[in-house]
């Protein structure tokens, strides 16, 4: 595992995790952050051929043993300062962060005719998405605009 530290604002890595806590700095990077110790690991276990790297504070918000920490053990580890991470976990989850390529996103086209459920979705406050993506998912939706 390679392991980076990271103590300053002016950092190049860490100005890309502050640039991808918003929907330009993914679609710019092509990078989103993962928070949450459930989609962390899940994440790291169910789609590890994206997962790029880990993100901790210095006080070591370690994920604990499983399966899912081999396959981190791949990964670039992020240390950064108690205060940058404070400023990357948005959330306040105080746990790892998963830095996950984004897959490209094919084009929706109106006119294609796909079985089953098509949902399109329109959302002001993207803390929502997830939900929705999960229940999506759960329910079988074939496609999701």
């Amino acid at each position: 595992m390679k392991i980076y530290s990271i103590t300053s604002s002016q950092n190049n890595t860490f100005k890309i995790f502050c640039d991808i806590l918003n929907s330009k700095g993914i679609q710019e990077h092509n990078q989103a952050l993962i928070f949450g110790e459930k989609a962390v690991r899940e994440t790291l276990d169910k789609h590890n051929d994206k997962c790029l790297g880990l993100i901790v504070g210095n006080s070591s918000n370690r994920i604990s043993a499983g399966p899912e920490v081999s396959a981190a053990s791949a990964l670039t580890l992020y240390k950064l300062d108690s205060e940058l991470f404070k400023k990357i976990d948005v959330f306040g989850s105080h746990r790892p962060i998963l830095l996950v390529k984004v897959p490209e996103f094919q084009k929706w086209d109106a006119s294609a005719r796909i079985k089953g459920c098509n949902l399109a979705l329109s959302f002001q406050d993207p803390r929502n998405l997830g939900a929705v993506l999960r229940s999506a998912s759960a329910f079988g939706a074939s496609q999701i605009i």
